[in-house]
C-alpha cells in the first residue's frame, strides 16, 4: 500500500510538471528581458567571435558557449534557445524531488517540488536564459550527488557551475555546512572543487588573455564604484520576496523550535543570502535570488507536513495565493503576446529604415532583440551597452568607438543614456527622433541626421 501511496504522488508530479512544461510551450516569446543580450551573444559566439575581445562579456564563457554549441546543433532560432532553458529549469524540479526522496519521506519531496513548480518567480521565470537556470540545475546536482556520497562529482559540479555565473560560490558554506552535518569528506569535496577550478582559471586566462580577468572579475569588484551613479533597484525582488522571506522565516522558526539544526540550514542560508544580496547590490534583478528558492521551498514542504497545527498549514496555502495574485501584472507582462508588440513593431521599423550593413546602437534588450532578428550589426561590438558598463570603459572611449562605427539608428529607453552625458549629447546633436513605442517601458527610436 506505501508503495502504491508513494508512486501515486511521484506520478502526481510528473503529470503537473509535463503539463506546466507543455503549457508555458505555448507561452515562449521574445520579452523585454536581459536574455536578449545573451542569446545574440551565444549567436555570435556561433558565428566566430569571441567574448572579452570581440565584445564585453561581464560573466565566466560557459552559458555563451553552451548556447553558441545549441545553436550549433539546431540552428540560429530564438526558440529553440527558449525551449533548452525551459528544459533545464524544469530539470531542476525533478532534482528537488531526488534530494527531498534523501533528505525526507516521499511526500516531502513530491510537495516541495510542486511548491516550486508553483511558485510565481518559477512560473513566470522558468525559461528564461538569463544563465542561472544553469547554476541552479547545477548546485541542486551537486546537493544531490553530496547526498549520495559521491563527493568527487559533486566537487566536478559545483566548479563547472562556477564558469557560468561566479554567484554560485556565495552558496559554497551552504554546502560546506552541510557536508559537516552530513558527516561527509569536506577535505575531498575542496581538493576536487578547487584542482579542477585552478585548471579551468588557468585554461579560461590562457584562451581569452587579460580581457577575460578585466570583464569578469574586475568589472563586478569594481561595480561600487560605478553602481554609484545609478538609481537603487529593488522593486523585482520585492514583488517576490515577500512571500519567498516569509516563508523562509516560518520555516526557520519551525526547524529551530525543532532543534532541528540540520533543517534549520535549509531556509535560514539563503535568508541570509538573500539580505547580504539586497543590501550590498545596487541594481537588484530577481534572478540573482533563484539558488534560493529551492532550498526554500525543501523546507516549506517539510513544515507544511511535519506541523501539526492547520493555521500553520492554512497560512502557507494563502502565502501561495497571495503571491500569485499579487504578481498577476507581471504573469501578465511575461506571458501576454501584446507585450511583445512593441518590440515587434521596432524590429519593423529598422527593417524598413536600414539596410543590411548598416548599425545599430542602443538600450541593450531591445537592440540585441533587433540584431539577433535582423541580422543588424551593433556598433563597435557594444552588445553590452548598460550604462554600467560604459561607465566603467570609459565614456570618451565609448564614443570614439562609436564615432568610428556610427549606428544609423538609436534606440533610447526613458532616457536611460542620461546616465552618460557625453553619450547623451552625441546622440542628442546627430540624431533625430522618429518614434516612440509607449509601454511599461517607453522606447524611442532615433536616426542619425544626413550630412550635405
Amino acid at each position: 500500500m506505501r508503495v502504491l501511496q508513494k508512486n501515486k504522488h511521484s506520478l502526481l508530479l510528473i503529470f503537473l510538471t509535463l503539463f506546466l512544461f507543455s503549457v508555458k510551450l505555448f507561452f515562449l516569446r521574445p520579452t523585454f528581458s536581459d536574455e536578449n543580450t545573451y542569446i545574440n551573444m551565444g549567436k555570435e559566439v556561433s558565428n566566430g567571435k569571441v567574448p572579452y575581445k570581440d565584445f564585453f562579456f561581464a560573466h565566466p564563457p560557459f552559458q555563451l558557449y553552451l548556447l553558441a554549441f545549441v545553436f550549433k546543433i539546431f540552428g540560429t532560432n530564438f526558440l529553440i534557445i527558449k525551449i533548452f532553458s525551459l528544459i533545464v529549469s524544469f530539470g531542476s524540479i525533478f532534482l528537488i524531488f531526488f534530494i527531498g526522496n534523501e533528505l525526507f519521506k516521499n511526500r516531502t519531496a513530491v510537495l516541495a517540488s510542486l511548491f516550486l513548480l508553483f511558485f510565481p518567480g518559477f512560473l513566470i521565470f522558468s525559461g528564461q536564459e538569463y544563465g542561472m537556470w544553469e547554476i541552479v540545475f547545477i548546485f541542486l546536482l551537486s546537493i544531490y550527488l553530496i547526498l549520495k556520497d559521491k563527493l568527487t562529482l559533486a566537487g566536478i559540479a559545483f566548479s563547472l557551475g562556477l564558469f557560468f555565473r561566479y554567484l554560485i560560490i556565495v552558496y559554497l558554506p551552504f554546502v560546506l555546512i552541510l557536508l559537516y552535518l552530513e558527516k561527509k569528506s569536506i577535505t575531498k569535496f575542496l581538493i576536487y572543487f578547487f584542482t579542477l577550478t585552478a585548471i579551468i582559471f588557468i585554461f579560461l586566462f590562457f584562451v581569452f588573455g587579460t580581457g577575460f580577468i578585466d570583464n569578469s572579475i574586475s568589472f563586478q569588484m569594481e561595480t561600487k564604484i560605478v553602481e554609484a551613479r545609478l538609481p537603487k533597484l529593488v522593486f523585482q525582488y520585492l514583488d517576490f520576496g515577500y512571500f519567498s522571506l516569509f516563508l523562509a522565516f516560518l520555516s526557520s522558526i519551525f526547524a529551530y523550535l525543532k532543534k532541528n539544526r540540520f533543517i534549520l540550514l535549509f531556509p535560514s542560508y539563503p535568508i541570509i543570502m538573500d539580505l547580504l544580496i539586497l543590501f550590498s547590490l545596487k541594481t537588484i534583478i530577481y534572478h540573482y535570488f533563484l539558488l534560493s528558492l529551492p532550498l526554500i521551498m525543501l523546507a516549506t514542504g517539510n513544515v507544511f507536513l511535519e506541523s501539526k497545527e492547520k493555521i500553520i498549514k492554512i497560512l502557507i496555502v494563502l502565502v501561495f495565493i497571495l503571491s500569485l495574485f499579487h504578481n498577476f501584472p507581471t504573469f501578465d507582462f511575461y506571458m501576454n503576446p501584446k507585450s511583445s508588440e512593441n518590440l515587434i513593431q521596432i524590429i519593423r521599423f529598422v527593417e524598413n529604415n536600414t539596410n543590411s550593413d548598416d548599425v545599430i546602437f542602443g538600450e541593450p534588450v531591445v537592440t540585441n532583440y533587433v540584431s539577433f532578428a535582423t541580422n543588424r550589426k551593433i556598433s563597435a561590438n557594444y552588445l553590452d551597452s548598460y550604462p554600467r558598463h560604459l561607465l566603467y570603459e570609459g565614456e570618451q572611449e565609448v564614443l570614439q568607438r562609436i564615432k568610428r562605427d556610427p549606428p544609423k539608428i538609436f534606440i533610447e529607453m526613458d532616457n536611460l543614456y542620461s546616465l552618460v552625458p557625453s553619450i547623451k549629447k552625441y546622440f542628442s546633436e546627430n540624431y533625430y527622433a522618429v518614434k516612440t513605442f509607449a509601454g511599461l517601458f517607453n522606447y524611442t527610436v532615433y536616426m542619425r541626421k544626413q550630412i550635405y
